[in-house]
């Protein structure tokens, strides 16, 4: 690691400049989050939300979720690389592996690897100078707005502030396991089975008439008049996370006819339902993002 960041970093300083856009005095004190992958992912260097902020108009910023989750909100100036494609030569057009400008990978959060994924990616591609934004883009643009874009949009911390979902508005639509098979069988609703491939080979989910599609589908739906049934309908995810990102573009069009399924396919098995929606015992899923 470069020896003046370094330092910097243990000595808690916000005044190493790299064209910083403020002083430390005016960054707002902002309350420490609990990190329960920072053990598992002791390699990688965190930089918190203020030393982001510091670095925000002269780092290399990556966003390394997907495009749906990255077009709803992502830090100015962030490139958007997914992880799971991301390559040693495209790292390599931003920046040359020994400089001395700061590579910053982030995600959604606390709860997220994929951020120090990337950063374990790029150290062993022989990357110096890398940090991982750990406490996610939320907590970022909630603090910091400024340097945030929602849908492409540049808003003040009043609108910012009502944009964001709160989890009370989500927890509102989001229905348990068994009123979401009650209302997927009784033929009112279409029922949307947003899971990757992957996720749906693990555990088939066979209700009558369900219609398997990607988020980044179902979002392009959203654009196309009649592609989405004009009647209601429900969807279900993995864990209950991606719906949240399916909220925001369903908010957009003022819809309001639709239900999740409240923790996913997990909280499905985890009540006792087998793949026909009839009780019976079943193994979890994988939770970490």
């Amino acid at each position: 690691m470069h020896s003046k960041i370094q330092l910097a970093l243990a000595l808690g300083l916000t005044t190493l400049s790299f064209n910083t856009p403020m002083f430390a005095s005016e960054i707002p004190t902002i309350t420490d989050v609990e990190f329960p992958l920072r053990e598992k992912y002791n390699e990688c260097e965190p930089v918190s939300t203020q030393q982001l902020a510091q670095w925000v108009d002269s780092a290399i910023i990556v966003d390394v979720r997907n495009t749906v989750e990255f077009d709803v909100i992502h830090i100015n100036g962030a490139v958007n690389l997914l992880v799971g494609k991301m390559t040693e030569a495209e790292l390599l057009k931003l920046r040359e592996k020994n400089g001395d400008t700061p590579i910053v990978f982030y995600c959604n959060g606390v709860t997220c690897s994929k951020s120090y994924k990337a950063t374990q990616m790029a150290v062993a591609w022989g990357f110096e100078n890398v940090f991982v934004y750990d406490a996610g883009v939320f907590d970022f643009y909630k603090n910091f707005p400024q340097h945030g874009q929602f849908f492409g949009e540049q808003l003040d911390a009043t609108q910012a502030q009502t944009a964001l979902i709160s989890k009370e508005e989500l927890q509102a639509i989001s229905i348990p396991p068994a009123d979401f098979i009650q209302k997927a069988t009784t033929g009112g609703y279409t029922v949307f089975d947003v899971r990757d491939n992957k996720e749906r080979s693990e555990y088939p989910i066979n209700l009558p008439g369900i219609k398997k599609v990607s988020m980044d589908q179902l979002v392009k739906f959203l654009d196309k008049p009649g592609a989405i049934p004009s009647g209601q309908f429900v969807v279900l995810d993995n864990v209950g996370k991606q719906v949240k990102w399916l909220h925001y573009y369903l908010k957009r069009t003022e819809r309001s006819d639709f239900f999740f399924l409240a923790g996913g396919v997990k909280a499905w098995k985890e009540a006792g339902f087998d793949a026909d929606g009839n009780p019976g015992a079943v193994a979890g899923v994988n939770t970490e993002d």
